[in-house]
């Protein structure tokens, strides 16, 4: 005898031996009770009854969470460490940059003078240019914006310097436009020094290694004969230039120069790529 959709009771029969209006009802899943004699699993039927399913317990389900939060803050801490990885590496190519753009133009004068943003335009690769603006500013095929004083000005932090402040947002658009997050100051000066400015509380720029680790080259005279050897390895730029004698002033606060570095023994700073812990 075959049941209605809505009667009460369990009903003993086999997927096998269901009739059509008992197949509609097991998709419909009114049935009260419903208990196969036999069950066959590789019968699609079997997988329409509802019991068939048992429901997750809540230690299941806390599991579950648990490790979707591991995976979560993972994923999150991934992302944050490339980030960090990808700033470390457009400020590094900043400096790289504008360094070897400036040593450049003192190829053609002997010194700097006029409009930077002017002279810049002719070495860099760039997309946009408002050299006549106050401030004036450059945007390079990397994304890069550059962004200075149109004329020559003092340098307070080094001494007897003038020259330019340069303003680069490293990762350009992508970033959030945040002062010593993305866009860090470097000092031009007229006789072409490139300087990496820095905050100091908290430490940014040029007095950490976070983006910039540098050591310093300078030669040295053991019988007489010149060697070269690595006085200082893995430092900030500012110790570096300070201890070098690359620059002085208020920029060095504390750091003195190393005996060592004398005009004759010629300490120069080499910049390492973010990653690189000694050199």
């Amino acid at each position: 005898m075959t049941k209605s959709c809505h009667s009460e009771g369990s009903i003993n029969l086999s997927p096998k031996n269901l009739n059509n209006k008992e197949i509609l009802c097991l998709r419909a899943g009114r049935f009260a009770r419903l208990r196969f004699a036999q069950y066959d699993v590789t019968n699609p039927l079997f997988s329409l009854v509802r019991g068939h399913h048992r429901a997750f317990t809540f230690a299941e389900i806390v599991i579950v969470m648990m490790a979707v939060a591991v995976i979560a803050g993972a994923t999150l801490t991934i992302t944050r460490q490339k980030l960090a990885n990808a700033i470390s590496a457009y400020y590094y190519s900043a400096y790289i940059s504008l360094n070897t753009v400036v040593k450049e133009l003192l190829m053609d004068t002997s010194a700097l003078e006029g409009n930077l943003c002017a002279q810049l335009e002719s070495k860099f690769n760039i997309i946009t240019q408002d050299c006549t603006a106050i401030p004036a500013t450059l945007t390079t095929r990397t994304g890069a914006v550059l962004t200075m004083n149109n004329n020559i000005a003092p340098i307070s932090q080094l001494n007897n310097s003038s020259g330019w402040i340069i303003n680069i947002d490293v990762d350009g658009k992508r970033g959030k436009g945040l002062s010593y997050v993305d866009v860090f100051p470097f000092y031009v000066t007229t006789d072409g020094k490139v300087v990496p400015a820095y905050q100091t509380t908290p430490p940014a720029g040029a007095n950490e290694t976070k983006h910039l680790a540098v050591s310093v080259k300078y030669d040295t005279f053991p019988s007489n004969i010149r060697q070269t050897g690595w006085l200082l390895k893995s430092i900030s730029f500012q110790e570096a230039a300070c201890k070098s004698g690359y620059v002085s002033g208020t920029y060095c606060g504390s750091i003195t120069k190393n005996a060592a570095c004398t005009e004759q023994a010629d300490c120069r700073i080499v910049p390492l790529k973010p990653g690189i812990l000694k050199r």
